[in-house]
């Protein structure tokens, strides 16, 4: 008899019963969909992140135009300077204030102006290729003018002195991923007055 009892007991050992199987390739099938769902999450914020600080680029490239009074490229003239625009929530410009010679800089509309005689010259549209991120409001234009660079944060019409102040609150630009609940799943640029752009 105790013979028996041993042999039952090794052929019990041999193995996993079914339910044990079950349980393990439960755990694993919910551990790799975790992982799965983490993954797709972590891609759309390095996504969002990678197009806000491309933005906040373009942003610095404006800036610095105005700070070296660079020339327009496509015509060789002085321009009163540089700035970004939002076209719609997929589209951006970037934009060269009107002509020197045609109107006087200290007075203009900093804010984008398309057509009449105070005409921007758009310097490059961006469209957004990731078809889940857009800008869900509307964001103030952004102008640097020269040699300074004095930064505008337009949230007035037309766009003047009075958005320079240095205790303005920044001009913000959100980015966000479709179907997303804003401020988890947002990135800010913030542009300040005072030059300083910062991505959040």
């Amino acid at each position: 008899m105790p013979l028996r009892v041993f042999q039952m007991q090794t052929k019990r050992s041999n193995g996993f019963t079914m339910i044990e199987a079950l349980v393990i390739g439960v755990f694993t099938v919910l551990f790799a969909t975790f992982l799965i769902v983490r993954f797709s999450a972590s891609q759309l914020h390095t996504d969002r992140l990678r197009f806000a600080n491309l933005l906040a680029a373009d942003i610095r490239d404006m800036q610095i135009w105005a700070a070296t009074s660079r020339v327009l490229d496509s015509d060789g003239s002085l321009r009163c300077g540089y700035g970004i625009h939002r076209k719609d929530t997929k589209v951006f410009y970037l934009y060269a204030g009107p002509d020197v010679g045609d109107v006087e800089c200290a007075t203009h509309d900093r804010g984008y102006n398309e057509g009449g005689p105070q005409e921007d010259t758009v310097i490059k549209t961006v469209n957004i290729s990731d078809r889940s991120l857009r800008f869900p409001v509307d964001f103030p234009d952004i102008f640097f003018e020269p040699p300074d660079p004095k930064t505008f944060v337009c949230m007035t019409n037309p766009c003047d002195a009075d958005d320079t102040e240095l205790n303005d609150p920044p001009g913000e630009i959100i980015i966000k991923n479709e179907g997303s609940i804003c401020p988890n799943n947002c990135t800010t640029i913030y542009v300040y007055t005072s030059g300083k752009i910062e991505v959040q």
